[in-house]
């Protein structure tokens, strides 16, 4: 996280450097607070699944990795599956806790596991999506424009 932090600080200079340590210490907390000034979250420096969603969204967007539109990547996420893509829907997901608060916690960490299958269900079903527990096009871009439109 803290090397995110000094990628995505290339970009946004208000960021202040933090020695990439693996160690949550008051350099990273600071660092983290300037993020989320930045991007407009609460400044608690706490690196909740909100927070965690957007460093990892303009980490993939300033490492170009990610384009600005969100589009589906053309493979369906499902268990097993792993990557950015995984962690940006864990992460959307878990935003969306806030107004559909029976969707289950999701882990951000890019492995699609059984944990992030059940909250893909009951999302598939909250919107009358066929309940898969799989992210094809139609779930991908529901979870988008749901996370778009209510956080």
């Amino acid at each position: 996280m803290e090397s995110y932090l000094n990628t995505i600080r290339i970009v946004y200079t208000s960021i202040p450097f933090t020695i990439v340590n693996g160690i949550f210490d008051e350099g990273t907390r600071i660092s983290v607070v300037a993020f989320q000034q930045e991007f407009l979250l609460t400044p608690d420096g706490v690196i909740g699944p909100i927070t965690w969603n957007k460093i990892i969204e303009q980490y993939l967007l300033v490492t170009g990795q990610m384009s600005v539109s969100l589009q589906y990547p053309g493979t369906l996420l499902e268990v097993g599956s792993t990557g950015s893509n995984v962690s940006l829907m864990q992460g959307f997901l878990s935003e969306l806790r806030v107004p559909y608060p029976s969707l289950p916690p999701v882990t951000v960490d890019g492995i699609f596991s059984t944990q992030t299958e059940a909250a893909v269900t009951v999302f598939q079903r909250l919107l009358n999506l066929t309940p898969s527990g799989i992210i094809g096009p139609a779930t991908w871009y529901a979870i988008i424009n749901e996370r778009n439109a209510r956080v």
